[in-house]
């Protein structure tokens, strides 16, 4: 009898990484009553990495022959974050991006008044991944020298269980 095999992997088509797009609420801005009108989008990304941490405990005992078993304890749900600091600048100005100085202001504050924002994600693609929570604003600014852009990373990390949400739709019409 023929051994079963899978189709020509070949055939299949492949999709970038990274097509997502980000929003956070300003601090104040209550989520229970905000609108779409009030959501801010972050940019600069030029890494945005949404990774669930599933947690499990050894659940294994002297009767099972020395085979391991897990059991799943928790999971969490956390976004490595890497970009260019960006903004609008004229000859004697710089107005960094609103977005993205909401979650740095919220990485150099103390506590969770501070430091954690409502944020959403959705994939912009054919990818069914929305998500919409409270996380926890671990995103800084890093150094350099004068030839280099200004850059930041860090993480967001989603205090408790993250909303499955569907992708925010664009405005029609006036």
């Amino acid at each position: 009898m023929p051994v079963l095999t899978p189709p020509d992997g070949g055939l299949l088509d492949t999709i970038p990484a990274g097509l997502y797009a980000a929003q956070v609420l300003p601090k104040g801005v209550d989520l229970a009553t905000a609108d779409d009108d009030d959501w801010v989008f972050v940019q600069g990304f030029k890494k945005f990495d949404p990774q669930f941490d599933p947690q499990s405990e050894d659940d294994s005992d002297i009767t099972m022959g020395g085979w391991a078993s897990e059991a799943g304890t928790s999971n969490g749900l956390k976004i490595a974050v890497e970009g260019l600091y960006k903004g609008a600048s004229s000859s004697s100005t710089f107005t960094p991006d609103p977005g993205l100085s909401e979650v740095i202001e919220a990485g150099e504050g103390i506590g969770d008044v501070d430091m954690v924002r409502p944020f959403r994600f959705w994939r912009t693609d054919a990818i069914n991944e929305a998500y919409q929570g409270r996380f926890l604003c671990k995103v800084k600014k890093e150094g350099g020298d004068p030839k280099e852009l200004q850059k930041f990373s860090g993480e967001l990390i989603c205090k408790g269980k993250p909303t499955k949400i569907s992708k925010p739709e664009a405005p029609t019409g006036p």
